[in-house]
């Protein structure tokens, strides 16, 4: 069983002890299980999650519980198909608000379209990004469309619709600036848009 298997992996690497670094302020435990799951790249990084997932809702820590479901979605981002990533993006969803923890629900979005992107499922990316941007303003979720307007101008960039790409730009960077999130990957995305449409002052 991933719950039996998950003990192995823990045993075989020793001791886990409490990190003093521990930036999401979760129990010292869960987080050493999170970081050990974050370094695999098979399945092992599946069955920590589920032990990680199972030891929070135990304990009561609601943000950990959040942060072992996001273990799924980037596995299955990087090596799972549509539908996995899918239902662990609303494995995350459901958990995320329930718990009270927004910037988790709008984040599996991210890898969501992307992955669309990626494989140039263009009108699912925009279905996906639409309810996304629905939910955001419902929400009021700064974070969520600032995420949302940027991952518009990625799509819009992508069809090479330069001009709608830099307006979705231009209003991500009003909602990054609000929610307080660095824009480093956003001015490059933006910049490379106003080259294209041969706006080359606002490029610079």
């Amino acid at each position: 069983s991933r719950t039996l298997l998950a003990l192995i992996i823990l045993l075989s690497v020793g001791h886990l002890q409490g990190y003093a670094d521990n930036p999401y302020e979760i129990d010292d435990s869960l987080y050493a299980i999170f970081q050990r799951a974050m370094g695999y790249k098979d399945r092992r990084c599946l069955v920590l999650a589920d032990s990680m997932q199972a030891e929070a809702q135990k304990i009561g820590d609601k943000k950990a519980e959040c942060l072992a479901l996001i273990l799924p979605v980037q596995y299955y981002r990087s090596k799972g198909s549509w539908e996995q990533l899918h239902q662990a993006s609303d494995e995350l969803r459901e958990a995320s608000r329930q718990n009270g923890y927004l910037q988790y629900y709008y984040y599996p979005y991210d890898l969501e379209a992307n992955y669309l992107m990626g494989y140039e499922r263009l009108i699912e990316a925009e279905q996906l990004l639409r309810d996304m941007l629905s939910q955001a303003l419902e929400d009021k979720n700064d974070y969520g469309l600032g995420l949302c307007y940027n991952l518009m101008g990625n799509l819009y960039n992508q069809r090479r619709s330069y001009l709608f790409a830099i307006e979705y730009y231009d209003q991500a960077f009003d909602f990054y600036k609000k929610a307080h999130q660095p824009a480093d990957g956003l001015c490059s995305n933006a910049s490379q848009a106003c080259i294209k449409a041969r706006r080359f002052d606002r490029a610079i």
